[in-house]
């Protein structure tokens, strides 16, 4: 494809010829964008463009979202002006930088190994997943954290087969969740500290927290002798203050997506389903469920809220846990 998209921009006049070299001048930088090499060769200002023209032209793409880190914005700030003052995006399609930051150690440095190598993101995981086991092993066997040196010292009870192996299916379900929440939380933009402890905070803005609490409402969906297909929406009613802030957030959830699709931000999806894990805590916390006189109500709402959890999670590529 390079020589007839070369030959397309120079039929279009956007080529001016320097040192030798095909290049095109944007207003994105004072260094041209160089089509074909004084040589005769390409490189990726080349491919790149003719990328570009593929995606819009043959697969006729709406939408095009680019993912490279924030280094690379110039560069693919010019071909998109290329694109557009070639006539590429003439029927519509669009082309959008979606830049990230650097991950950074707890010392502001880029993340390495204490050996200095770089992070392998399978260790990353690996890691992620071993913590996440250490702490479902520690509440699987009741222990906490002030019973003592001798507790600490003897033995765990052994769990069954079954139950191993359903623990350390959950610790890398709940490790590899962590590391993608943790990542997309951040402003895409800046760059941000790793840290273990911060990642798998069971408190804090975490997947952690989240999943615990989608575990929470399958959980009272369980319990419930409520079938939830049987309900009607007639029957909400949202009495108490808690039930109607987390009414009000889930309303809201079209928007959510609106922005994330506009602005490309997945921090604001993750900013959502933990607002929306909060306020169905401090409802399960506030509000009686099971054997309740509003529990079709209830059933109803918490339903809801599994549901859109559910599919905040999906979009972030998480799997719920309806147990942990």
């Amino acid at each position: 494809m390079l020589p007839v998209v070369v030959q397309e921009l120079l039929d279009l006049g956007l080529v001016t010829e320097d040192a030798g070299a095909q290049c095109i001048f944007t207003n994105v930088s004072e260094a041209p964008l160089i089509v074909r090499k004084a040589d005769g060769g390409y490189g990726y200002d080349s491919t790149d463009c003719a990328a570009a023209l593929q995606r819009l032209r043959e697969e006729k793409a709406d939408r095009v979202i680019y993912v490279i880190d924030n280094g690379q914005e110039s560069h693919m700030r010019m071909v998109f002006e290329v694109a557009e003052r070639a006539g590429w995006l003439s029927k519509g399609g669009r082309l959008d930088f979606m830049g990230f930051g650097l991950v950074q150690g707890e010392d502001g440095k880029k993340f390495k190994t204490r050996s200095g190598d770089v992070v392998r993101l399978r260790d990353l995981l690996d890691e992620a997943t071993e913590r996440a086991e250490k702490e479902l092993r520690r509440r699987a066997v009741g222990s906490t954290s002030d019973e003592g040196e001798a507790a600490e010292e003897a033995p765990p009870p052994a769990l069954s087969p079954e139950r191993e192996a359903r623990l350390r299916a959950d610790a890398e379900t709940i490790g590899i969740a962590a590391v993608k929440y943790f990542d997309l939380r951040q402003n895409r933009n800046s760059d941000y500290k790793f840290s273990y402890d911060a990642m798998l905070d069971p408190k804090g803005n975490t997947a952690v927290y989240v999943l615990y609490a989608y575990a929470r409402s399958a959980g009272l969906l369980r319990r419930s002798s409520r079938e939830v297909s049987t309900l009607s929406s007639s029957e909400l009613a949202l009495t108490e203050p808690s039930e109607r802030a987390l009414a009000l957030r889930l309303l809201r959830f079209p928007e959510v997506l609106a922005q994330v699709q506009e602005d490309l931000l997945p921090s604001r999806l993750i900013d959502y389903v933990y607002g929306l894990a909060v306020d169905f805590t401090a409802f399960y916390t506030e509000c009686y469920v099971v054997g309740s006189d509003q529990e079709a109500s209830r059933i109803i709402l918490i339903e809801v809220t599994r549901r859109h959890m559910a599919e905040c999670l999906a979009l972030l590529g998480i799997q719920p846990l309806d147990q942990i």
